[in-house]
């Protein structure tokens, strides 16, 4: 399958540690049809993974933790840096132009505020060699950089950098936000888009940067952008036979038609290879006309659908283990191995 525009956010959430948080930000993503989310400092310092529906989550680990989520239906591979500085996470996907497979990076990115001029400097040219190893590449990111005539109120060491940084790679690097502050306790353009000119033609905009409402003392920054000659490879739904919907009757009448032809011989015995074959053909027949009377149902979630039976089972097993929970905790038995395995 192919998918020929991009819908990606960039956006610093100040922390996913609550349930609640990860709620908002999962109406955020599906609200707006986000196809890629790039979010920084997650600060999930004992939970490392955020769960949701439709959406794969990677998170670089860090106490501070960035993170991308990424619609289950596009492919992608997962990229682990070690020698670029500032907090990042990298995923790969794959682009098709005129029947040319591309290799597109996107990352996203974290700048401390007042980070050492220096490494600042240093980790910017490490970015543009990872960068420069792939055909294209979109980074997005709070960058914590402040520079005038981005229209902040005031300038920062990491706003020079940045810009002087951006200035000698004006060929490389295409810096986009919107024309509202990101930041409004300043007001302050904190968050951007950096994207390879490969991806964007601007004599014929074919993006659109916007802030979106917010559950952070950051705003959203959603950036729409076309592909002009490029498709990015989803993958083909999942889907699973349903049971429940198929036509039963209609079943049994067919399956006895279909299997008269290869009915085996009962006036003699049958070679190993020849049983094989039978049992085969048969397999074949009931799958088929089995097919023909079923519905396939897209899989919506990682996970396939629940039978009534097993919700009620693991509902009875939910239950049991806190009233086990209940005993061991009032007899004093909290450091046993069994309670331990029942907090798990």
């Amino acid at each position: 399958m192919i998918h020929r525009s991009l819908n990606l956010l960039t956006f610093n959430v100040r922390s996913l540690v609550d349930r609640s948080r990860q709620i908002e930000l999962r109406n955020i993503l599906m609200n707006n049809k986000i196809d890629i989310g790039l979010v920084q400092e997650c600060h999930l310092r004992r939970i490392r993974n955020v769960k949701i529906n439709e959406y794969n989550f990677i998170y670089d680990g860090s106490p501070l933790g960035v993170a991308i989520l990424v619609k289950s239906n596009i492919e992608y591979n997962r990229i682990v840096v070690s020698d670029v500085g500032m907090h990042s996470a990298f995923i790969q996907i794959d682009s098709l132009s005129n029947n040319t497979q591309k290799k597109i990076i996107i990352g996203s990115i974290y700048i401390p505020c007042n980070y050492a001029a220096q490494r600042l400097q240093a980790d910017l040219d490490r970015l543009l060699d990872l960068l420069s190893r792939y055909d294209g590449f979109i980074l997005g990111g709070d960058l914590n950089s402040k520079i005038l005539s981005w229209g902040d109120s005031t300038e920062n060491s990491n706003g020079k950098v940045l810009q002087a940084w951006l200035l000698d790679h004006a060929l490389d690097v295409v810096r986009l936000c919107d024309s509202s502050p990101s930041y409004p306790n300043g007001p302050s353009f904190l968050d951007h888009f950096l994207v390879s000119p490969n991806l964007i033609n601007p004599l014929d905009l074919k993006y659109k940067v916007s802030t979106l409402s917010t559950f952070s003392d950051h705003f959203p920054l959603k950036m729409e952008l076309s592909l002009i000659s490029s498709e990015i490879l989803t993958k083909s739904p999942r889907t699973y036979t349903s049971y429940k919907n198929t036509n039963w009757h209609n079943f049994r009448n067919d399956i006895d038609v279909s299997t008269l032809n290869i009915m085996p011989p009962i006036n003699r015995n049958l070679e190993t290879n020849e049983i094989d074959d039978f049992i085969a053909k048969f397999n074949n027949v009931v799958i088929s006309v089995h097919d023909a009377h079923s519905r396939r149902i897209p899989l919506r979630q990682d996970h396939f659908p629940l039978s009534e039976k097993v919700k009620k089972f693991f509902k009875i097993k939910h239950n049991w283990q806190k009233d086990l929970k209940k005993i061991f905790h009032r007899t004093g038995h909290r450091q046993s191995q069994e309670y331990i395995i029942l907090s798990k």
